[in-house]
């Protein structure tokens, strides 16, 4: 099941997918309006915005290169999003975004080996699992794709 073949045998789980993501977003461009995110969204604003500018990743909070302080190329992966909205509540919605899609793999696996009623069940709890939903609420971590390629490799 690859694709639109997936979506078209499961409406569900792209209906589940779709409120992990938006609330997950909801959540965290919420606490960053109240100025509750932190250094973590800085950083990763700051790099992923001079890459999209074709700059070095250099940070005015720590004065110098991040790639030197804090390497973690994954965030790059982000730059072609600042060409289409150049803002800190980008990370922070493709953050929900690949934690809300990280449920694919999760079913896909649970539903080869428990079948589909169960798999939905193992989905939903994966979805609601408190430590993934704490680490999307604190704030924009690189680690944010860890879901996402820990449930591939698993699948």
């Amino acid at each position: 099941m690859v694709g639109g073949r997936l979506w078209r045998r499961e409406p569900w789980l792209l209906a589940l997918i779709a409120v992990v993501a938006v609330l997950d977003a909801l959540v965290a461009i919420l606490q960053h309006v109240h100025f509750e995110t932190g250094l973590d969204l800085s950083l990763a604003d700051q790099a992923v915005w001079n890459y999209s500018h074709f700059h070095a990743p250099i940070s005015s909070i720590l004065g110098k290169d991040i790639l030197g302080d804090h390497f973690s190329p994954l965030v790059a992966i982000l730059t072609p999003l600042y060409w289409i909205w150049s803002d800190p509540r980008t990370l922070l919605i493709a953050q929900s975004a690949l934690v809300g899609a990280s449920v694919v793999p999760v079913f896909l696996f649970a539903s080869d080996r428990l079948g589909r009623r169960a798999a939905y069940a193992v989905a939903v709890a994966y979805a609601c699992y408190w430590p993934t939903q704490v680490g999307v609420a604190f704030d924009f971590h690189e680690l944010a794709f860890s879901p996402l390629l820990i449930a591939l490799v698993i699948l």
